[in-house]
């Protein structure tokens, strides 16, 4: 769960891996009603940002878009 004043709020939408909560006072609390009732739901949402970060937001995977660059330019 992240704020929607917030970088993260930008990857957890664009990679459906979390929950954004907006500003009001209830909204925190119910993402989190939502999180703890739906398993399965944060189950997946945990695999698609395990793939996320491995597959495009690793150092790793930054290095290779750095050499392609450099190789690039």
């Amino acid at each position: 769960m992240v704020t929607r004043c917030s970088e993260m709020a930008q990857l957890v939408e664009k990679e459906k891996c979390g929950v954004i909560a907006d500003d009001s006072a209830d909204s925190p609390c119910h993402s989190l009603e939502y999180l703890l009732l739906n398993h399965a739901i944060v189950e997946e949402m945990g695999i698609r940002g395990l793939e996320a970060v491995e597959k495009r937001h690793s150092w790793v995977y930054r290095v290779k878009i750095i050499k392609q660059y450099l190789k690039e330019s």
